[in-house]
Formats: structure tokens, C-alpha cells, sequence
């Protein structure tokens, strides 16, 4: 609770000042794997991590800025980026689909899309002039404009932090 305060304080300057710490932009990547003896770079899952300060403020600018600008869109069938979803629940909603719609048809088609790599792909400044459009504070457009550019990440293996 003491430090509550002092938190907000950062909090708040960054984002008037509409620049986010550059700490706030390092991710460190860890592999883990996914079988029990891995000997290809596929054999591993890349986990990043950013800082908690970082993922708190990125969530708190989504909610009260972006979210009330953006059309109303369900994600009832998203699995991604939920805290009480996964693969797992994916799964379980596409049989529970699949046996539903094959009680009263003969085949079913899925239709199944994985966007993971999309982000990869995003031509930034097309996302900026979206983002001044909308009626956003000046300092929120460039605190994420700022957030979303000069990002750095680290490799941690075997506790040794890549450059």
C-alpha cells in the first residue's frame, strides 16, 4: 500500500509526458521447451517477458483510451490474450461445436485462423495515422506510438542474457 503513490506518480508522468520508460520496452525471451529433450530451435516456445509497470499501464491505455474509440467487436470465439483461455479451451469449444452442428448435418468445415504471426508484419506508420484520427489526448497517441517503437529483447538462457 506505501507504494502505491509512488507508482501512480510513474505511472501518470509517462503518461503525460507520452513516453513510456525505455526499461518499459526490453522484453527477455526464455525457451522453453516443449518435449523433454529438445534438439532444434523449433523444440522450444519462446516466452517474453516485460516488465510489470510496462504490462499494468499497456492494459490501463488500452481500457480507458482505446477501447471507447474501437467499434464493438465479440470475442466469444477468441481464444488468444484471455487470462481464462487456451489451447485447451479452444479444443474443448471446437469439438463442443463440431459434435453440436454434426448432430443434424453430415460434415462439418472449420474455418481455423492463427494470427500469430501477423504482428510481425504490421506497417507501423499506417497504425500512427489511425491513431491520430481518433480523438485520442495527444500525449496518449504519442505515448503509444513511442511504446510501440525502439522495442529491444534479450535471450536468457542458462543464465546468460543475450545482447
Amino acid at each position: 500500500m506505501e507504494l502505491t503513490p509512488v507508482v501512480t506518480h510513474i505511472m501518470n508522468l509517462t503518461l503525460t509526458c507520452g513516453r513510456p520508460p525505455y526499461l518499459w520496452k526490453r522484453a527477455i525471451i526464455t525457451p522453453v521447451p516443449k518435449i523433454p529433450h529438445p534438439t532444434e530451435l523449433s523444440d522450444f516456445c519462446p516466452i517474453s517477458v516485460t516488465p510489470l509497470l510496462s504490462r499494468i499501464v499497456e492494459r490501463v491505455v488500452v481500457k480507458k483510451f482505446l477501447l471507447p474509440f474501437l467499434p464493438t467487436i465479440s470475442l466469444r470465439d477468441q481464444f488468444a490474450y484471455h487470462p481464462t483461455c487456451s489451447t485447451t479451451a479452444c479444443l474443448v469449444a471446437l469439438e463442443h461445436y463440431v459434435t453440436q452442428y454434426l448432430e443434424s448435418a453430415s460434415f462439418v468445415r472449420c474455418l481455423l485462423i492463427d494470427y500469430s504471426k501477423a504482428f510481425d508484419t504490421i506497417n507501423y506508420s499506417i497504425v500512427f495515422q489511425k491513431l491520430q484520427s481518433l480523438d485520442l489526448l495527444s500525449s496518449i497517441t504519442l505515448w503509444i506510438c513511442n511504446f510501440l517503437t525502439g522495442r529491444t529483447q534479450s535471450v536468457s538462457c542458462c543464465g546468460v542474457l543475450s545482447n
